[in-house]
Formats: structure tokens, sequence, C-alpha cells
């Protein structure tokens, strides 16, 4: 499931907020505090969301309306429904009156699980679940004068389903799956502990939206010792000094969560902690890692202000990690670390303008639209964009093309590295004297008393360079210099098809 917009009225800070349209990636809001990045999310938490509605000096009664609403567009496979309405118990569902045979409702069934991607605009509010928003594309939800019902019934294998009907009594039941499938999906982590350490163990449960229940998920993925361990080197990537993830009944019904800063082969049980006794930000990335490591399908998973329970070094690796995975990831954060590691699709910026929170979409690829929300947040632009280290290369060509060619691949470069031309090439040619004071230059400024990344390598075209140069280049450049086969980096571009195709019709013309 991919949430593919939403829209916020009389909720807290918010009066309408509009449509706030997300990608299927990455997606950061960003703003000042109070200025209501929470209060966004928690419409997105059926735990959290509740009738507060706004109030404003501008109305000049306390509450115009007393029902706080949201309404969102989610994007399904026909895939993801099929299994939804497999895992029901037999329910209800409607067609337009017209198609009134089993055969026609069949056909409908059948169309909806083979298509590609099928819209459902649905609307929340506090106390009646979800609703029909609006016109979707596959759920039409016809009104009941304009319908026929049929009943769903799926196989005791899960596998297959009979349709019977149609009936005259009863009400349309796909908008509730559909809102619980919805609240399935999505998990919002919040910039606070939670209370994850321990839970009642119970066999092939997901993991809840709010995590309640992640030390049986754990305690079930324990048992799978190759996914536990692809697990636990998640989670040394990001805490290196947790070295291993166990999970213990403490008695006939519960689970407890365990870190160990020593292997376990030590034997050193006395050492081991609890989840619950570690540091703030644990219990979120332990919970964040299972959500992307065992789900096959798209969820939707939000993280409020991760810089608040992660130093910047978690920050950028948990991002590295979750890049790996085809999930949508929606992150409120003012940490230049966070906003330049992600390249997000959709890029908004809270603001409040005394009466209402607004909303304001930004074109992450503007370098002015950048500015305007660093200076919201109060960042500057050498904090977003700058690098922990350096890739120098020989030119502006190099600058492009070379992280496309690490993308194509199928690597990417670590968070933090930029790749970055060099300012005059020549200064590494000629006298020995000349390139050794240039590689000076460049090692004293990584070694200055400033913020500037090292350097990591530089790469640089043959050229005219003999074997003897090369080696002397490489020399002083201390093992880094590393020059490429051919004489410049250009020829590994040339296409010979492309060149006759242009050159033959000017031929011709002569």
């Amino acid at each position: 499931m991919i949430l593919q917009s939403m829209r916020i009225f009389n909720y807290k800070g918010f009066d309408d907020s509009g449509s706030l349209m997300f990608g299927e990636r990455f997606n950061i809001i960003t703003g000042q505090n109070n200025s209501g990045k929470t209060a966004l999310f928690e419409c997105l938490d059926k735990s959290r969301f509740n009738n507060k509605p706004h109030r404003s000096i501008a109305h000049k009664s306390p509450v115009l309306n007393p029902l706080s609403s949201v309404e969102i567009v989610v994007s399904f496979t026909g895939e993801e429904i099929r299994k939804e309405f497999l895992s029901q118990n037999p329910f209800r569902f409607s067609i337009e009156l017209r198609d009134y045979s089993v055969r026609e409702a069949n056909a409908k069934i059948d169309c909806l699980f083979n298509s590609s991607s099928v819209l459902a605009n649905l609307k929340a509010i506090q106390n009646l679940g979800w609703q029909a928003g609006g016109h979707q594309s596959g759920f039409e939800f016809p009104s009941p004068a304009q319908t026929n019902l049929f009943y769903f019934i799926p196989s005791a294998d899960r596998q297959s389903y009979e349709i019977q009907g149609p009936m005259q009594a009863g009400v349309d039941e796909v908008c509730g799956i559909l809102g619980a499938a919805v609240n399935n999906s999505i998990y919002v982590f919040r910039a606070e502990r939670l209370n994850v350490g321990s839970s009642p163990i119970a066999a092939n449960q997901p993991l809840q939206p709010n995590a309640t229940n992640l030390a049986s998920c754990l305690l079930q993925l324990q048992a799978s010792h190759w996914r536990f361990d692809t697990f636990i080197k998640l989670v040394n990537n990001v805490f290196p000094s947790v070295l291993s993830v166990s999970v213990e009944p403490v008695n006939s019904n519960q689970a407890e969560i365990y870190l160990w800063n020593v292997r376990p082969d030590t034997g050193r049980d006395d050492l081991k902690i609890k989840l619950i006794d570690s540091g703030t930000g644990v219990g979120q990335v332990l919970a964040i890692l299972y959500v992307v490591l065992e789900n096959s399908s798209p969820k939707t998973i939000i993280i409020d202000e991760p810089n608040s329970f992660l130093h910047p070094a978690a920050s950028k690796k948990l991002l590295d990690i979750l890049q790996r995975y085809d999930h949508q990831y929606i992150i409120s954060t003012h940490a230049p670390e966070i906003i330049s590691g992600t390249k997000p699709d959709t890029f908004y910026l809270v603001k409040w303008d005394v009466t209402r929170s607004k909303l304001e979409s930004l074109n992450s690829a503007d370098v002015s639209e950048i500015k305007k929300a660093l200076a919201e947040v109060g960042v500057r632009l050498s904090d977003l964009f700058g690098a922990d280290r350096i890739v120098w290369v020989e030119g502006q060509t190099e600058e492009i093309c070379i992280p496309l060619l690490i993308t194509v691949a199928g690597l990417a470069l670590p968070p933090g590295v930029a790749v970055v031309p060099v300012l005059h090439t020549g200064d590494f040619e000629g006298k020995r004297s000349r390139a050794r004071m240039a590689f000076e230059i460049y090692e004293r400024l990584s070694r200055a008393n400033a913020l500037i990344p090292p350097s990591i390598a530089f790469i640089f075209d043959r050229e005219g360079r003999s074997e003897r140069e090369i080696s002397d280049l490489k020399r002083q450049g201390g093992g880094r210099v590393f020059v490429l086969q051919r004489m410049m980096y250009e020829n590994y571009l040339i296409d010979g098809e492309a060149i006759a195709a242009v050159i033959n019709p000017t031929c011709e013309k002569r």
C-alpha cells in the first residue's frame, strides 16, 4: 500500500490543510517546533487521532465544528487486495444495480484482483471509523438505493473464494476492510521511548502499528536463524555497541528482549541488558528495522523527528538501510544530515501564520527554496550540503557521470560522500614539485582546524601521461590516486553508431 495523499480538516492547528501529495519513497516535512508537524502525523495514527477541533483568534466562536476528520487516498495493488479479502471472514460487498448476477459480481472481483493499481478514497472521523471519502478507482461505494449486495466467502485454506447473492438486506463492508488494511500498513514512530521491551507471546501475528508486540514478533523471527542474523547485522550497523539481540520467554506467555554488548557465545548472560533499560532510540530502531525487513509489500513508515532519539551518525546509517528497502517513508525533521541524505520525492514546510498551520510544498532541487526552508528552521546551506568525505575527479563530466554509473551498477555512495571536480587539473601535472605541492594543499585543507572533509581518492584521466609519470603521481598522492585506462573519461562514453549517424547525413548533403 502507498499513501498517495491526505487532507486534514479541523484538527489542532489545521483548519484545512489542503491536499498533501506523497511520493513512493522518501517524503520530508520540516518546520519549527509547534508548527504542526506532529499534529499532521497524529491524523495517520489510529491510536492518537481524536476530536481536537481547530481554534483560532480569527473565529468568534471557540469551536465552529466539533468533529475533526482526515481524508486519504491510498493505492493498493490487486494482489494486496486479494490477500486482504481472502484473510477475512465472509463479508458483504455491493455492485451497481444493473450488474446483478453472480457471474458479473465474479467478473468485477477478478478485474479488481488483476489491477496493477487501485485507488481508494477514505475518510476517518473519530469514533465513526473509516467511511467512503468520495469517488475512487475500483471502489465506487454506490448508494444503497443503487446497489445489490453479494457475499464474498473465502475458502478454508484462504486460496480461493466463492460469491453468493444477490441479497437485499445489509451494509457494504469493504470500506471497513480497507480501513483496517490502511491501519495495519501505516507505522508511526514517535519521538518518545516506546514501551516494547516485552509482550505476550502470540504466533503468526504481524507487528502492531504501535509495535507493542515487538518482543513476540522478534521471538518468532529468532526461529529463522539466517533472517534473524540479518536483523542483528542491521541493528549493529546503526548501533555498533549492540553486538547481538536475543528474545527469551520469561514465563509461559511472555517474551522479553535483551541487548548484548558482548558476544553471546562468551556465556556472560549476566552482561545482557533488558531493552527497557537501554537508550531511548533503540526500541524505535528495532521496530523500524523489523518492519522494513519482514514486509515484502510496501508499508508506509512515518518517523517523527528521528534526530531527537538518534545521534547524527546513527541517523545516517539508518537512512542508508531504509534506502535499500522498497517502502514509503514520511519523515519530519529539521536535521541537515537527514534532509541531505534522502533526496526526497516531496518536501513540505509547515509554518504557523498566527491563526493556523499552513503547508507549503517546496522543490528539493531548487536551491532558493531549500534556503527558504533552512532559514525557517535556522539551518545554514553549508550544514545541509556539507560532505564528510570527498572523491576528487577530473572535471564536471565525471562529477555528473560517476554517481550515475555507481547507481546503474546497483551500488550507492555511502552517506556523506561527495564527488567533486578539482579546480585545476594542471596543478597535478608537470614538475614533481608542483604536483606534490597540489597534493599537500588538499591534504592540509583536510587536516586544518575547520570542518573541511578529508579526501578519499583522486580519479584522473590517463591523457598523455607516461607510465613513469603515472607511477610518480600515485606515489605523491599517497595511494589515493587512480588513473583510468583510457586517455580521457569521455572515451568511455563514445558511441560509434551515434557518431556515424550524425556524420553520414552531413556528408550526403555535401
